[in-house]
């Protein structure tokens, strides 16, 4: 009696010793994998204990990690050579456009018959579209790959909000569009200032191109957060079909027409905020559509 007592004894002893290495084990696989994901290394997995199943999950799992790893950098050498190519393409056409851009600046100055000058002001307005649309590709290409720092400054955010607003009122008035400025008080915020311009234009320009009716611009503190949110808000036609969770996406456009846009003018906007430390947002509720985007109030120690 006394013997199978310690009998069972000694296997409840082993059992338990054997399931707390095998927690133990398993913990040590999820720190590594947790490491090996935090520090984008490319390391396998490795065992303490000999144990046949954890071996064969293993032998599995390091499998499936080298082939996400080769994937991942095939992925990386794809979107570095997208990028290359981009900026290559946009580099030889900016060229020859300029020139010929040129030339037409030339003839109309020149004298022609009516029909003539009609022709050429739609030709002079084709190709300045297309050269705006090649600028933006090569913008794109340019700080997608740039690593240099972006060195943040204390500026007056409200001040330069309402400069990039004042020069497109024109544009506005044009669409019968009236842009407000929605603000509680003067904000400042850390930021590069010539990013923060582009952000602001290309959110406006997005804002021209849907809106169904008058723009609102709001700068407002982010509550119990060192943050502003700078948002552009818009009517949109009822049948609009913008996913607003994509329209940050690269080439993503909410029109079927693409109504002259590249679909990367918002995606410019991700990249800029993101490298000055804040977020983008988008959503549409009750026809509205409103884009915006986080930045840094002021610096924290």
């Amino acid at each position: 009696m006394v013997l199978a007592f310690i009998i069972i004894l000694i296997i409840c002893i082993t059992l338990a010793t054997y399931i707390v290495c095998i927690k133990l084990q398993l913990r040590s696989i999820t720190r590594q994998l947790d490491r090996r994901r935090e520090d984008e290394a490319s390391n396998p997995v490795l065992l303490e204990i000999r144990d046949r199943s954890l071996e064969e999950m293993t032998v599995s799992l390091n499998k499936t990690l080298r082939q996400e790893t080769a994937l991942r950098v095939s992925q990386e050498i794809k979107e570095q050579e997208f990028k290359k190519l981009i900026t290559n393409i946009s580099h030889d056409i900016r060229t020859p456009l300029a020139v010929m851009k040129g030339y037409l600046q030339l003839m109309c100055k020149t004298k022609m018959d009516n029909a003539g000058r009609e022709y050429l002001e739609i030709c002079l307005n084709h190709t300045s579209e297309m050269e705006k649309i090649v600028n933006q590709f090569f913008e794109y290409s340019y700080w997608s790959g740039a690593e240099e720092e972006i060195v943040l400054k204390r500026i007056n955010i409200t001040n330069l909000v309402t400069e990039v607003m004042t020069d497109f009122i024109p544009e506005f008035e044009k669409n019968s569009i009236i842009m407000e400025l929605e603000s509680t008080g003067t904000y400042f915020g850390m930021a590069d200032k010539e990013l923060l311009k582009r952000i602001m234009q290309n959110l406006l320009k997005n804002s021209l191109r849907y809106s169904e009716g008058n723009v609102k611009v709001s700068i407002v503190p982010v509550q119990e957060k060192p943050f502003l949110e700078i948002s552009v808000e818009n009517p949109v036609d009822k049948d609009c079909n913008i996913d607003a969770s994509q329209v940050f996406n690269r080439f993503y456009t909410g029109k079927e027409e693409r109504n002259h846009s590249t679909g990367l003018g918002l995606s410019i906007v991700k990249m800029f905020v993101e490298r000055m430390g804040g977020e983008v947002y988008a959503h549409i509720e009750d026809g509205m559509f409103c884009t915006g985007f986080t930045i840094i109030r002021k610096k924290t120690s």
